[in-house]
C-alpha cells in the first residue's frame, strides 16, 4: 500500500461519524423521539442535549433540537438548530420550511435563499452524495488508479493502460477536489445569528465608529473580516436593501 492510499484511509477516518458508542447513542435519540412524539418536549430537549453534548453531529438531530425549541417557544435557539441541521443537509425541504416558520417570529424579516441554478445543483450533489459517501468514492478509485500505474512501472504502456491511468487520474483528482471543497464549506464558519436586542452595525470595528443599522434578534448574517472582538457582516432582509457593517462578536450566535 502506498503513501496516497495510506493518507486516503486516514482521510477515510477523518471525515467518518464517530463509531464508539452508536448502539447507545440510537437507543437516547429513540428515547427523545418518543418523548416529543408524547409532548414531553423539556424531557426531550435534555435528552437530545445530551447526545449533541457527547460530540454527535447530525442534521436530524439539530432539526430535532430545533423542533424542541420551537414548542417551548425558544425561537431564537430554534433558528440556530435549524440553521447547523441546514449547515449539513442544505436541500432538506423540511429544513427550509421550519427556518421560513420560525422567522416570522423574528421582527427582522429574512429575505428568501439564493435559488439559482448552480445553488440548486450544488444542493442536489449534497443531498445525493454525503462527504462519507464521497470518501468511499474517492478511496475506491485510488485502486484502479494503483493498478495503471503499477503496470505502467512493469512497462505495460498498452493504450488500454494509458487511456485507463489518465482516466482514473482525472476522476480521483475531481472527486477530491470536490471533497475538500465540501469538507470546508462543512467545517467553516460563515453565518451568525444576532442575539441581543438592538444590536448596532457600525462602519468600523469599534464603538468610536458611526452606527449604520440597528438588527435585531434572529437575523441571519454571513460574516466576513474578523478583527479583535468584532466582525464584519452583511444580511438580506425581505425589504431587499442589504444591511452591512461591524458588529460586536458577543452580539452574535455562530452557526
Amino acid at each position: 500500500m502506498n503513501k496516497t492510499t495510506i493518507s486516503l484511509f486516514l482521510l477515510l477516518l477523518a471525515v467518518s461519524p464517530l463509531q464508539s458508542g452508536v448502539p447507545a447513542v440510537q437507543t437516547q435519540f429513540e428515547q427523545a423521539n418518543r418523548l416529543y412524539e408524547s409532548g414531553r418536549y423539556h424531557e426531550a430537549l435534555d435528552l437530545y442535549q445530551q447526545i449533541s453534548a457527547a460530540g454527535v453531529r447530525s442534521w436530524k438531530l439539530f432539526f430535532n433540537l430545533g423542533n424542541c425549541c420551537f414548542k417551548q417557544e425558544r425561537f431564537l435557539e430554534a433558528k440556530v438548530f435549524y440553521l447547523k441541521a441546514r449547515k449539513i443537509r442544505s436541500a432538506d425541504s423540511a429544513i427550509a420550511h421550519n427556518i421560513a416558520i420560525v422567522n416570522r417570529k423574528f421582527r427582522d424579516r429574512q429575505a428568501p435563499a439564493r435559488n439559482d441554478f448552480f445553488s440548486r445543483l450544488d444542493a442536489a450533489a449534497e443531498a445525493a452524495l454525503t462527504v462519507n459517501a464521497l470518501a468511499l468514492l474517492l478511496l475506491a478509485l485510488v485502486f484502479p488508479l494503483n493498478f495503471f500505474i503499477f503496470r505502467l512501472q512493469r512497462k505495460a504502456r498498452s493504450r488500454v493502460t494509458v487511456y485507463g491511468l489518465a482516466i482514473s487520474l482525472l476522476l480521483a483528482a475531481a472527486t477530491a477536489l470536490y471533497l475538500r471543497h465540501r469538507i470546508t464549506r462543512l467545517e467553516a464558519v460563515r453565518i451568525a445569528v444576532v442575539r441581543a436586542e438592538k444590536s448596532e452595525l457600525r462602519s468600523g470595528p469599534g464603538v468610536d465608529n458611526t452606527v449604520l443599522f440597528e438588527v435585531h434578534p434572529g437575523l441571519e448574517v454571513r460574516i466576513g473580516d474578523r478583527r479583535r472582538d468584532w466582525c464584519q457582516v452583511a444580511a438580506t432582509p425581505v425589504s431587499g436593501s442589504q444591511v452591512a457593517g461591524w458588529i460586536e462578536t458577543n452580539q452574535l450566535l455562530p452557526i
